[in-house]
């Protein structure tokens, strides 16, 4: 089995509001009272079985699914997330690696430069011209972090392996400089490797002070990874458990729907 990185001991939550909050948040799909409060430098993962919720909630703070009911917040203040560009704005700074970087997350005959610079390609275009200097320089550097090889500038991404694809969808948004990684499922169809790579990942940029939200169908990662996790269950929030509370066997009762924790959406 891929192994952990260490969790690191509990700090004390800063006195800043939430980068990004949802409040009883309501979508047209399953999601009917979906709440969350996601500080920086923390991983909070958002556990539920297939169908419950957690999708539209990820893709409402994406700007993909509509709000009928509730808010998003980023750093306090109400925000109307419309489309993805609204969410990968500068001062929101919210990005998706979706569970299906094929179709979602990548352009496939594109190559990895082009695939990396595209949300951020206006930072390298002066006068309707694209720098590619510039721009080859800065996704190169991207792809030194995420551990890519440098070949993948001129390689289209469709012919790299799974685990490869998913970290030059990772390195699109440590490009655009985001605040907050909404990560669904990144580690499906990964191998063991690069499954390690992406928990050493998601812990260094919660520790340089980003903040991740995380769901994985692999309840071991949500276990494992996160600093607090919160269940969904009928398109609600019913628990939220910190610490020592993160077990398998609590999560999956809440999951099931045998309980629910008092003060919890009813």
């Amino acid at each position: 089995a891929a192994t952990f990185p260490p969790r690191p001991k509990p700090r004390p939550r800063p006195a800043t509001p939430p980068v990004l909050e949802a409040r009883r948040a309501a979508t047209a799909g399953r999601l009917e009272d979906g709440s969350f409060s996601l500080w920086p430098g923390e991983i909070l993962g958002i556990a539920a079985l297939q169908g419950m919720g957690q999708q539209q909630l990820f893709l409402a703070c994406f700007g993909m699914a509509p709000l009928t009911g509730g808010q998003i917040l980023v750093d306090g203040r109400e925000v109307t997330l419309a489309s993805p560009k609204d969410a990968i704005a500068a001062n929101i700074g919210i990005s998706l690696v979706p569970e299906d970087r094929k179709t979602e997350g990548l352009f496939l005959k594109l190559d990895g430069r082009r695939n990396v610079s595209l949300p951020v390609i206006d930072r390298f275009t002066r006068h309707g011209l694209i720098d590619e200097a510039a721009e080859t320089e800065a996704v190169a550097k991207v792809f030194r972090q995420v551990e890519v090889a440098q070949r993948a500038l001129y390689t289209p991404a469709g012919a790299f392996s799974g685990g490869n694809q998913q970290k030059i969808a990772i390195g699109k948004w440590l490009l655009a400089g985001s605040r907050t990684l909404l990560m669904f499922d990144p580690t499906r169809g990964v191998d063991i490797g690069t499954k390690h790579q992406l928990y050493l990942m998601m812990r260094a940029f919660a520790d340089a002070g980003g903040a991740v939200l995380f769901h994985s169908t692999e309840l071991a990662e949500i276990v494992n990874l996160c600093d607090r996790v919160q269940v969904m269950y009928g398109g609600r929030t019913v628990a939220e458990l910190s610490g020592e509370a993160i077990e398998e066997e609590a999560i999956m009762r809440y999951a099931l729907g045998e309980q629910r924790q008092p003060g919890m959406a009813a």
